[in-house]
């Protein structure tokens, strides 16, 4: 099973970096996480994304109701793709990226 940690409410892919930076410093536990899709976005898009999180984005709606932990703690989660950086999404049942992970 695949692992990583996922921080809640983040603004950005540098907080998420930084935030990642620091729990694997102080080696944190990590969650276990499912990819149920993966969405490939132009680079123009992608950047977006990364650089606003709080943001609703329409490409995460069709996966509301699957995005969530499930009874064995297992994140459910969908990974967004851009050229050269993944980014795991997990929105607990919002309408934007909640929950936000690197794969590591």
């Amino acid at each position: 099973m695949k692992e990583t940690y996922f921080f809640r409410d983040l603004e950005d892919v540098k907080s998420l970096e930084f935030k990642t930076k620091e729990k694997i410093k102080n080696n944190k536990m990590k969650n276990q996480y499912e990819i149920i899709e993966t969405i490939k976005l132009e680079e123009k898009e992608f950047q977006e994304f990364c650089s606003n999180f709080k943001h609703n984005y329409k490409f995460l709606y069709k996966y509301i109701e699957e995005m969530k932990i499930d009874s064995e703690g297992v994140w459910k989660c969908v990974e967004i793709e851009g050229n050269n950086k993944k980014i795991l999404v997990q929105n607990n049942g919002y309408s934007y990226p909640r929950f936000t992970g690197l794969i590591l």
